[in-house]
């Protein structure tokens, strides 16, 4: 059962628990591997928990599939899909036109932790001859939500109308499940680190949003937490090409400009630096090291 639909079955007289696959923490305990309790790690235990994070991120947490061959990983993960669609989906809401729901599917899997419109994806069914309404499309998100196989991510705005007429960026319950059932024959890691930030960030319950700055560039996360402290984090799996490098800072100071925030992270898959700017201090961060951290952002 749903969460809502427990709460109205009891009547409001409950509160919900939710359960994720495996973090990346929690991989690590499960396969006798110590995280270190806080304390920064050496040469070689650096190298093994960059060498485990790589492997999470085309492995997933799921507990099942944890340290199982390939194959067998793969289609344990393609049948969580299928059931997911079955059950969940189409029995639960009584979904007859099954096309474009799996149609949908398919479109989201393959591009996780991109801008998603259903204005645009309504047109492009229409261009196949796949006939649905976009109320039904909208209905069909909804439902991906509420089971927990997407998530979906506004962008930062005062006015509840351009939140909802701008696009939402779409995120996956498991980085696993992305690799398992994309067209992808290799493991594209910008998006599935970026999906990684998000499933953490989502698990602290934080208030999560994309930014866009006034000049049109894209912040890939303002973070509010439970104070109202607000945070910027940018997302890019390296920064040594010059141009990336360029693009990923630009965005985040325009960002820390525009936000009034004197700090900024970007959080890449193995490089560690720290800038001092005219805009603020920005921590470049290792995506393993950033999640031993039990905060959205490393301290001072």
């Amino acid at each position: 059962m749903l969460s809502r639909e427990i709460a109205t079955s009891l009547r409001g007289r409950s509160i919900s628990t939710e359960i994720f696959p495996f973090s990346f923490v929690e991989s690590l305990e499960h396969n006798g591997v110590d995280a270190g309790n806080g304390r920064r790690p050496g040469a070689k235990k650096r190298a093994l928990l960059e060498n485990r994070f790589q492997a999470y991120l085309v492995e997933g947490g799921f507990p099942e599939v944890q340290g199982i061959d390939a194959d067998y990983r793969i289609r344990i993960l393609q049948e969580y899909l299928d059931v997911v669609i079955l059950r969940d989906l189409v029995e639960r809401y009584k979904i007859s036109n099954t096309i474009p729901l799996r149609y949908m599917i398919r479109h989201l899997i393959n591009s996780t932790a991109c801008l998603f419109s259903i204005n645009k994806f309504y047109n492009n069914l229409k261009s196949q001859g796949i006939k649905c309404s976009k109320n039904t499309l909208h209905e069909y998100l909804g439902h991906l939500s509420d089971t927990y196989l997407f998530f979906q991510v506004s962008v930062h705005a005062r006015s509840e109308r351009k939140r909802m007429v701008n696009p939402r960026k779409i995120y996956a319950i498991d980085p696993g499940l992305i690799n398992a059932c994309s067209r992808n024959f290799r493991p594209d890691w910008g998006h599935l680190l970026e999906n990684f930030v998000f499933l953490k960030l989502r698990r602290e319950n934080s208030v999560i949003e994309y930014y866009k700055t006034k000049a049109g560039h894209e912040v890939d996360f303002l973070i509010t937490d439970h104070h109202g402290r607000k945070s910027l984090i940018q997302v890019s799996a390296g920064l040594k090409d010059p141009a990336t490098r360029k693009r990923e800072l630009k965005a985040l100071f325009e960002a820390m400009a525009e936000r009034k925030l004197h700090t900024g992270t970007i959080i890449t898959l193995d490089q560690e630096e720290k800038l001092k700017t005219d805009y603020g201090r920005i921590d470049i961060v290792p995506a393993w090291l950033w999640a031993l951290s039990s905060q959205p952002c490393l301290p001072d």
